[in-house]
């Protein structure tokens, strides 16, 4: 077998990181300030994820709460939805 690469193969989408020394404080801090933009980026993606996900779970459980328990019309004032649901 030929272990070559195919010419028509798609290029690799790897990225290739090079070792590189911080020669000054600044490159560090400039480092550092990068790093914590990735991780502050990361962690708002994914409370914006976890909030729209927990709004739709919230909005399916309501409806099918209206839809299955009180057969698509409102609850009275001092009617007990929990109790109806945990029979």
């Amino acid at each position: 077998m030929d272990k070559r690469k195919d010419s028509n193969a798609a290029p690799s989408r790897r990225r290739v990181i090079t070792k590189q020394k911080l020669t000054s404080p600044k490159q560090a801090d400039a480092l550092l300030a990068e790093l914590r933009g990735l991780i502050e980026s990361a962690r708002q993606r994914v409370a914006h994820a976890a909030n729209s996900t927990l709004t739709m779970l919230y909005w399916h459980v309501g409806l099918r709460i209206r839809n299955e328990v009180l057969q698509d019309g409102r609850a009275e004032y001092r009617e007990q939805i929990i109790a109806t649901l945990s029979q």
